[in-house]
């Protein structure tokens, strides 16, 4: 990736974001955004692009929201997008296993399994020939899985044992007695009184039978088991050898014609019993209301004796399944024979595949070294993991003073965890998400949203340091977009990480919602580095006086003269009118070392004039620098002053008096003023809540310039 182009409008409150940024060798771009600007919106939209979805605007949904962005003037692939915020969660149990597997353990499990999986194919092709159900595997699974055998092959060896000693009812249609919606099964259970009446009618009759029977173990002898006796006896070549069948009642049979007459004939006995033709109508009339159970009627009509089957219906299907085996007994012992033939090799690929865990040994070290948790972590399943590609079954465990206690339960473990821990555990889904991203090796953009954000410093600077490996990495192909509102991170992580000022950005919001990408500065010590060297800039004389005041503060104390004097400055006392230019520089020369050679070249002014006609200047300029920190404690100061001018010209309070606070403490007595002005009051809560943090010297980071206030406190005075 070289260029990432935006072209967005009305997207979670972007109005507009017409901008171009380029990746330069890092490969990492640090965007600061403000609070309110667009970083989240930003965020959301990735978000929405990466998930296939359409972005809108979060209030006004009937507004048109226009979405292109490209990577390299090629639209981009939601596959390459990756969104990461501190608070998110991630089901980081799937992708453990793209980064667990060893290849060429991989290579020669796929190749057995490849061999197994033609041949398993080719008998469930049979299989969905016999039983006409449409997929034989996945019911085979559901039917006689559990949470040990969940697969095709361990259901398959205990089908297999039942199917070779039993002989099994084979010849119905599975589809139409074990429907998918239970249909039939509902009716079996709602009629379940009525079927165990007609059983107990069906096995008094088989009793009296001569040739069908029951035994003490439940065995029966029915017409499926006479049906597979008299297809052996088809050829005669039994009877031919001078052997002879005798039923229980001594009949002595000779031909196989003798042995079907009889047959046919007990068995109409049976069906045809009144009491069972009663009750077998009664269940009949039932099923024919029912049009969606047709098919089950008209097969129940062809072999009513199904139907003392079907009373124990799970059971019945399972043994449906057997004799369905048992029809392609000569397919499955094939299939069976090959499969235990390879399944020692795949124990053994198994055994090795748990002792290749580098990754995960790498992820979990860097975890447990660089953030604080309280619990340790394994993978339950590792070998599923890595070969049957299985989800991981994460095991969470507590030690403390020789207790040891483990969650396999991942909610569970969750709310034992503090809101940090909580997001100290995201990150190991992060690293999860990233490694099997990596794993790939196909671009990916990442898009970091605040990622430190809410965290303690520890896990900050250990998140700081992974995306330095990240950047570090010669083989990854990660392109970093980081977004922050908070400007002690921009400048840490463009620090720490040696990202150059051309991969650095700062936005602020133009014409109401329109966004705009200025160079971002900043990223060193503000007053040594950019204020303290250019005293005769009158923007910078004026931003310097909290700077210096605060020094002055730490070094000479709150009642130096060069102190009260730089207060004066930021507030209006009776001396302020008294103090010029002048004063102020030569307090500069006295305190900051690389001013001490300075000549003064700004012109001799009263100070407090002289910030108003600066803070104008700046109003009235057509192109505004929001970014620059000069212009923000320009128009903080001059927002201040205005206020307290208006408030001291309505309240002629002694401002002297006032040893804090100035501000507040003037608005806190104007609240109680009986002539007060609604609208004022408005703007001179707004200009007390935002200026300090223009003013003061670690907080200097607004949301948007103040200018808007210096306007509305200007109209106010």
């Amino acid at each position: 990736m070289k260029k990432v182009d935006f072209n967005l409008e009305n997207c979670y409150g972007i109005k507009e974001f017409k901008e171009t940024i380029s990746f330069g060798n890092k490969k990492t771009i640090v965007i600061y955004a403000p609070n309110g600007t667009m970083k989240s919106s930003l965020a959301n939209t990735f978000r929405d692009i990466a998930n296939k979805r359409t972005p809108c605007d979060r209030i006004h949904k009937n507004r048109k929201t226009i979405c292109k962005i490209t990577v390299d003037n090629s639209t981009i692939s939601p596959d390459c997008i990756f969104v990461a915020d501190a608070e998110g969660d991630l089901n980081s149990e799937e992708k453990v296993s793209t980064f667990l597997a060893s290849s060429n353990l991989k290579k020669e499990y796929d190749a057995i399994h490849k061999t197994l999986d033609e041949n398993k194919n080719s008998f469930l092709s049979k299989l969905k020939e016999v039983s006409k159900c449409k997929d034989c595997e996945k019911e085979l699974i559901r039917v006689f899985g559990n949470s040990y055998n969940n697969d095709f092959f361990s259901v398959f060896e205990e089908i297999c044992s039942k199917a070779r000693t039993r002989t099994q009812i084979c010849n119905i249609d599975y589809s139409i007695y074990f429907d998918k919606n239970g249909k039939v099964k509902n009716f079996i259970n709602d009629y379940a009184v009525t079927l165990k009446e007609y059983l107990k009618i069906y096995n008094k009759l088989i009793k009296k039978s001569m040739l069908f029977s029951r035994s003490k173990n439940q065995n029966e002898f029915g017409t499926y088991q006479l049906d597979q006796l008299i297809k052996a006896l088809d050829d005669n070549s039994f009877f031919e050898a001078n052997h002879y069948i005798i039923l229980k009642d001594g009949t002595k049979i000779n031909k196989k014609e003798e042995l079907k007459q009889i047959a046919d004939k007990e068995y109409e006995n049976i069906i045809n019993d009144s009491e069972l033709q009663r009750i077998f109508l009664e269940i009949d009339n039932a099923i024919s209301k029912n049009n969606e159970l047709r098919n089950f009627k008209n097969a129940i009509e062809l072999n009513p004796t199904l139907l003392t089957k079907l009373i124990k219906y799970e059971e019945f299907r399972k043994t449906v399944w057997y004799g369905y085996f048992f029809q392609l007994s000569s397919e499955f012992t094939d299939l069976l024979d090959l499969y235990k033939q390879n399944s020692n090799k795949l124990l053994e690929l198994i055994n090795n595949a748990n002792k290749e865990n580098e990754t995960w040994k790498n992820i979990i070290s860097i975890y447990k070294n660089r953030f604080y948790v309280p619990f340790d972590i394994s993978i339950k399943n590792q070998a599923d993991v890595i070969l049957k590609k299985s989800t991981a079954h994460l095991n969470f465990i507590f030690e403390d003073d020789g207790d040891k206690d483990s969650f396999e339960e991942k909610e569970a473990f969750y709310k034992t965890l503090s809101k940090g821990e909580q997001r100290a555990f995201y990150i190991l889904q992060l690293l999860f998400e990233l490694e099997a991203r990596r794993n790939l090796k196909t671009d990916n953009l990442i898009i970091f949203d605040d990622i430190a954000d809410s965290f303690d410093y520890k896990n900050k600077y250990a998140i700081i340091e992974y995306i330095a490996d990240l950047i570090k990495d010669p083989n990854n192909k990660f392109y970093q977009i980081i977004l922050t509102h908070n400007f002690d991170f921009y400048r840490t992580i463009a620090s720490r990480l040696g990202i150059p000022r051309s991969d650095l950005y700062m936005t602020y919001e133009k014409n109401h919602g329109c966004i705009k990408l200025n160079q971002g500065q900043y990223t060193q010590d503000v007053f040594g580095k950019v204020l303290s060297k250019n005293v005769n800039d009158p923007k910078i004389f004026i931003s310097l006086i909290p700077f210096v005041r605060n020094i002055i503060e730490y070094t000479m104390g709150n009642k130096s003269k060069e102190y009260m004097k730089l207060t004066c400055c930021l507030h209006n006392k009776s001396k302020s009118g008294k103090i010029h230019t002048t004063q102020i520089f030569n307090i500069y020369k006295k305190v900051i070392k690389t001013c001490k050679n300075e000549t003064f070249k700004i012109s001799k002014k009263q100070i407090i004039p002289f910030i108003l006609e600066q803070a104008m200047s700046i109003a009235n300029e057509r192109s505004i620098d929001e970014i620059l920190l000069e212009n923000k404690i320009v128009l903080a100061i001059a927002c201040r002053l205005l206020a307290e001018k208006y408030l001291i010209k309505i309240l002629k309070p002694n401002t002297d008096l006032i040893t804090s606070n100035q501000t507040s403490e003037l608005i806190k007595q104007y609240k109680e003023y009986p002539n007060k002005r609604k609208n004022n009051l408005l703007v001179l809560d707004k200009v007390n809540l935002m200026t300090p943090e223009n003013i003061h010297v670690n907080a200097f980071v607004l949301p948007k310039v103040n200018l808007d206030f210096f306007r509305k406190a200007y109209k106010v005075v």
